[in-house]
């Protein structure tokens, strides 16, 4: 599966799959991942001050989200 996924992204097959602002369900703006990403305090006041979860701004912060 994940060779075929490779593939298909690779050929430029992958419609319909958009990540980050371009998704427009995103709940943050490209700006916001920045400011998160630079942004060293707890989790959780990140995530207030954006309106997403903790969870999802340690994602972010970690690099394996949104971008």
């Amino acid at each position: 599966h994940a060779d075929n996924m490779r593939d298909m992204a690779g050929k430029g097959r992958r419609k319909g799959i958009l990540a980050g602002s371009d998704n427009g369900r995103a709940k943050i703006t490209r700006e916001q991942d920045d400011a998160i990403r630079s942004n060293w305090r707890g989790k959780t006041a990140t995530a207030r001050e954006h309106g997403i979860s903790p969870a999802q701004a340690l994602r972010i912060r970690n690099g394996q989200q949104w971008r």
